[in-house]
């Protein structure tokens, strides 16, 4: 077997494409309107990927706009502060952020997330988190 060296992924172009990308979610979550494909074509591959607590909840990109929809009915408003730091490894960026979320009947949770962003040609091409509540609270 041949091992290849595989192109170090540059840190501040990984925050920059992550932070760009969790604002467009940000903003297609909190909107009524149905998220359009274009809002996510410069970030991620059409192969994208998408596993939250172990489970596989999107293969495709579109499985991913499907997965929007379902948190515009179950949440009002999703929020997080820009990350400032991550942990690279080879092409893939390690993060960790807070979710601030108002479920529609107006109770608020706190979500604590980790995740694994994989990039492929400057695209996303997997996001694996696990995310913890921290603490809820009632309107």
């Amino acid at each position: 077997m041949v091992a290849t060296k595989l192109q170090e992924l540059n840190k501040q172009h990984a925050l920059q494409t992550i932070n760009s990308f969790l604002d467009e979610f940000k903003k297609c979550c909190n909107q009524k309107q149905q998220a359009n494909p274009s809002h996510f074509e410069n970030f991620l591959d059409r192969n994208f990927q998408n596993i939250c607590n172990g489970k596989i909840i999107g293969k495709t990109s579109q499985d991913f706009l499907k997965r929007i929809q379902d948190l515009q009915k179950k949440y009002s408003r999703i929020e997080f502060e820009h990350l400032r730091d991550c942990l690279i490894s080879g092409d893939k960026a390690i993060i960790e952020y807070d979710s601030n979320q108002t479920l529609q009947n107006g109770e608020k949770a706190v979500f604590h997330i980790i995740a694994i962003a994989t990039f492929t040609d400057d695209r996303l091409t997997h996001w694996s988190q696990v995310s913890h509540d921290k603490h809820r609270h009632h309107a």
